[in-house]
């Protein structure tokens, strides 16, 4: 089968979405798909290999095409001019795979078979986009939909598109970067960090609509936590306050293959406990949620109805409520005191992480497509 990945994004990138579009295409080869890669950029300037190396992918095989498209009228005309530009090299495909929605209306303008990939719940966030939806998803040449997390999916289904056509497929992680763990000392020791300290871990980007600055104050309501940072991008203030936290161990950014490394040195792992991310939209089912559970730490994290499917307090983590700080520090020197308890939680997850890889979506993809598309001939 051939699929070719419409991705208006360009490469290389540290970007979550293009970590993630690199990762699903290379699982998608893997899997068995003959997979080209349509991107925005100028030609020749990177090849699918340098793009999976780039992320630390290996035993995948993947065609890298660049489109150069103008940015005149801000980013959306350079999407809508992607779409139009890209879509040329797609005609040979058996289906389109697309994450952006120009390049959807494109495929279906074009009755050419088409799966869209979002972790946006959409019709949710903007009532208005539910017929524009309904109307696509309507069409013969939309194969269908997976979703990164139930919440997503529900905001499409409830906006009346059949459900049939509509699966949630998580996102993953590379197992081959977690097999073989650090030890939590050695770690600590990489990172210059003082293994007395009790370390709080974050990777990814920084910004109060990530709710980093939570991170902060969580610290500073305690002068024995030491937050370990990993990522970057935020506000210039929040940097500010970052660089010169002394509680803060700021390691800039990291690419995937040295994350570990980073984890193993935490105690635990959080996910902001701030409700500034789900209610801005721009972070739902976040991808770090995966790198958590295969790192073998405790993860905190917020009560929220996008991760609610996968962390289950008491099982696999530790939760507390929205924007909690009280009841975050307290949980944190629950789990300081309770190493057994904390032991068992990260193990739980741990085990969880075994089916959550990208090669394992990977394969989910490919069987949903081949499925959607025999449906459709009938």
């Amino acid at each position: 089968m051939k699929i070719v990945y419409l991705y208006d994004g360009t490469f290389p990138s540290g970007a979550a979405d293009a970590l993630q579009v690199a990762n699903t295409c290379a699982a998608l080869a893997k899997a068995g798909a003959e997979v080209t890669l349509v991107y925005c950029g100028a030609p020749d300037t990177t090849t699918g290999k340098s793009i999976l190396q780039s992320f630390g992918i290996e035993g995948a095989e993947l065609e890298a095409v660049a489109v150069e498209v103008s940015s005149f009228g801000g980013r959306g005309g350079q999407k809508a001019r992607f779409a139009r530009k890209a879509f040329a090299l797609a005609a040979d495909a058996d289906v389109v795979y697309t994450r952006n929605l120009p390049s959807l209306v494109a495929s279906v303008r074009r009755n050419t078979p088409v799966l869209y990939d979002t972790y946006r719940p959409w019709p949710k966030q903007y009532p208005v986009m539910k017929p524009l939806f309904r109307k696509l998803f309507k069409s013969a040449a939309v194969v269908g939909g997976v979703f990164h997390s139930s919440l997503a999916l529900e905001s499409f289904a409830k906006a009346g598109i059949a459900r049939d056509k509509l699966r949630v497929m998580h996102n993953g992680f590379n197992a081959s970067l977690y097999d073989k763990p650090m030890s939590k000392e050695d770690a600590k020791d990489a990172c210059g960090i003082d293994r007395n300290k009790y370390v709080i871990g974050y990777t990814g980007r920084f910004g109060v609509k990530k709710g980093t600055d939570m991170l902060l104050d969580i610290i500073e309501a305690d002068p024995s936590f030491q937050l370990l940072l990993a990522g970057g991008g935020g506000e210039e203030s929040l940097m500010s306050r970052i660089e010169e936290h002394s509680q803060v161990s700021y390691l800039g950014w990291k690419k995937p293959h040295e994350l570990p490394q980073c984890l193993a040195a935490c105690d635990v792992v959080m996910i902001p406990p701030s409700s500034a991310p789900l209610s801005a939209g721009n972070t739902v089912m976040p991808i770090k949620v995966f790198t958590y559970l295969a790192c073998g730490r405790t993860i905190v994290a917020p009560r929220s109805p996008d991760t609610a499917e996968l962390l289950k307090h008491n099982e696999n983590c530790y939760l507390v409520e929205l924007d909690n700080i009280d009841e975050t520090v307290n949980a944190l020197h629950y789990l300081k005191q309770h190493a057994a308890e904390a032991q068992r939680l990260a193990e739980a997850s741990k085990e969880l992480s075994a089916t959550l890889t990208w090669d394992a979506r990977g394969r989910k993809l490919l069987d949903f497509i081949r499925e959607r598309i025999e449906i459709t001939k009938h």
